[in-house]
Parts: C-alpha cells; structure tokens; sequence
C-alpha cells in the first residue's frame, strides 16, 4: 500500500496575516496606555504644563 505523504501545507489553513494583526492590536494598547498615563500625569501636577509653556517663551 502506498501512504500519502502529508505536506506542510495540507492540514489547518492558518492566516499568515494572524501574527501582524496581533502585533498592531498590542501597539495600540500600549499607545492608549502611554496616552492615558500622560493624561493622568498631566491631571497630578497640572503645574507641569505651565512650567514648559514658561520656558518656552
């Protein structure tokens, strides 16, 4: 009897795209968290804002 040799590709099709979309979802998750940190930073010493504007000018 002659066995039928599987191939790398015969089995599960898998999107090879499913690793990029995972890595775009973690960038936007830390983005929001920097984004979120910088606002409650920016709410903690609401002088720190006003100091760079001062030295600014």
């Amino acid at each position: 009897m002659l066995r039928k040799r599987k191939r790398f590709s015969d089995g599960d099709d898998e999107d090879p795209m499913a690793g990029i979309s995972n890595l775009s979802d973690a960038m936007l998750v830390l983005a929001l968290g920097f984004l979120i940190f910088a606002i409650m930073a920016l709410q903690a010493n609401p002088d720190m804002m006003a100091k760079t504007q001062e030295s600014q000018a």
